[in-house]
């Protein structure tokens, strides 16, 4: 690794570790019962390590269950859109867009959710501005996985269904494995 990428590593950790603390605040609880604090690690072990496709699974339990949102969802989407701002190896981007993949397609939210609050749409609502960060990853990314994967979270988060089969076409060659859907 030469020195150029370790302070581009030691760079996204310090701003990853920095938008952990403004997202994941003691007011955030954890359906554990914990602060949700506690997935900062998490978090920061999939930034690192590369490969963290099977803590993904870490999540269950305290982000989503199945098909169902927890408070703590919010907060982690905004994290892991924060994520793919920054230069991380293949493997964490891929894991990092596959933990947002699961969250936002999530169609229920769980206990302790004031009545009236709509997390799914909130969480929609927050990841809006970051739709081109999300085009990019279809258009640039280093591999077929994470183009198809970013181009799934486009289709659950809604968007234009113009431009959405647009960029299927344009795509295509890179995503072939995802489906467009039939509403789109």
């Amino acid at each position: 690794m030469s020195l150029d990428d370790a302070r581009e590593q030691w760079k996204a950790k310090e701003f990853l570790r920095d938008e952990i603390e403004r997202q994941l605040t003691e007011d955030v609880t954890c359906p554990c019962g914990e602060p949700a604090a506690h997935l900062g690690d998490d978090l920061l072990y999939l930034a690192e390590a590369g490969n963290g496709s099977p803590r993904v699974n870490a999540f269950e339990g305290h982000v989503f269950d199945g098909e169902v949102l927890h408070v703590p969802a919010l907060p982690v989407a905004r994290i892991c859109m924060a994520a793919l701002t920054q230069k991380l190896a293949v493997d964490s981007r891929l894991t990092f867009l596959d933990l947002l993949d699961r969250i936002v397609s999530c169609d229920s939210q769980g206990w302790g959710i004031p009545a009236g609050r709509d997390l799914v749409q909130e969480i929609k609502e927050a990841l809006a501005p970051g739709l081109g960060l999300l085009y990019a990853e279809v258009f640039k990314g280093p591999t077929s996985g994470i183009s198809g994967t970013a181009f799934m979270i486009l289709q659950a988060l809604g968007d234009n269904p113009d431009r959405l089969r647009s960029a299927y076409r344009a795509a295509y060659s890179m995503m072939d494995w995802v489906l467009l859907d039939d509403g789109v």
